[in-house]
């Protein structure tokens, strides 16, 4: 149960921090990409698949800045929106353990967990970047006129087991 916990905070924070880079910046390279390619002047409507490829390569922009982040030291750690801390179910044995004056226990743990989700985040870009390139486009269509949330969405739907299978051994292992 904590192994599944902690696979799942990992996830969502790689999710909610690879999305999050696709800032207006990214919007305005999406806009770029789909005016300038294959000729296009103001005025002229994209066609289906100049939409697919500018959201596409904004998202896997966005998807590699975020890992690239997350997989340095402190990563997790150090990002106090992200950093994984004791699973609920264990915030009672930590709480004893401090008022124990056992607290660097309670930190090593901590960290262990943090520096194990910033290690298999550096092997997640493949996953990432092969969801994006399997999109459709209507998948891409939902992300760009979805609501707030729609690329995370799409993002957990199609690389759930494939992260999974990366972070149980990781996990397990630290």
């Amino acid at each position: 149960m904590k192994l599944r916990l902690f696979i799942v905070a990992a996830f969502v924070g790689l999710l909610a921090t690879a999305c999050e880079t696709m800032n207006e910046e990214s919007i305005g390279q999406v806009a770029g990409i789909l005016l300038n390619q294959g000729g296009q002047t103001e005025g002229t409507k994209p066609s289906t698949a100049e939409v697919s490829y500018g959201l596409k390569e904004s998202l896997t922009s966005g998807v590699i800045k975020a890992v690239t982040g997350l997989s340095k030291t402190d990563g997790f750690l150090g990002n106090q929106a992200i950093k994984i801390f004791f699973p609920p179910e264990a915030i009672k044995v930590e709480k004893q353990l401090r008022s124990l004056g056992l607290g660097h226990l309670c930190d090593n743990f901590v960290t262990s967990l943090n520096r194990a989700a910033e290690k298999a985040s550096s092997q997640a870009t493949p996953i990432f970047v092969g969801a994006i390139k399997k999109m459709t486009f209507t998948d891409a269509m939902n992300i760009l006129m979805g609501a707030d949330g729609s690329a995370t969405n799409y993002l957990v739907k199609s690389t759930s087991p494939e992260i999974k299978k990366l972070y149980n051994p990781v996990i397990a292992s630290s």
